[in-house]
């Protein structure tokens, strides 16, 4: 079952791959890419309607995946959808503020420090 942290995590992964599957790197991007993200979009769309994001997200993979269909000159248009789309995902659920606040309690933290709690995204469903 997909969370909440790992489906802002896919979103985020969606934008980056805009630009390998125009490589010829993930040929799969259209065929399994974005339907995974759609079945990622309904499993967490309980917690998306409650912070008022599933339609926002819904809208985005949407437009983001017709771009990206018309062709490599709407590339960056897309990927710039998603990109925003993470970033307002993360305000939206408490994810920036979560890191905002581990790294004013601890400047000198490292990437261990920021690894997923098994616990707490299991709580996040």
């Amino acid at each position: 079952m997909t969370t909440l942290p790992q489906f802002e995590r896919d979103v985020q992964g969606m934008a980056g791959n805009v630009t390998l599957y125009r490589r010829g790197i993930n040929e799969f991007y259209l065929s399994h890419g974005f339907p995974r993200i759609y079945e990622g979009l309904e499993a967490v769309r309980p917690r998306l309607e409650a912070i008022g994001m599933y339609v926002r997200c819904r809208d985005t993979l949407q437009q983001a995946e017709a771009l990206v269909r018309q062709g490599p000159d709407h590339d960056e248009e897309a990927e710039q959808l998603l990109l925003n789309l993470g970033g307002d995902l993360r305000d939206a659920s408490g994810t920036h503020e979560s890191m905002r606040k581990k790294l004013r309690g601890n400047p000198n933290a490292t990437i261990d420090d920021f690894k997923a709690d098994p616990d707490r995204e299991s709580d996040q469903q």
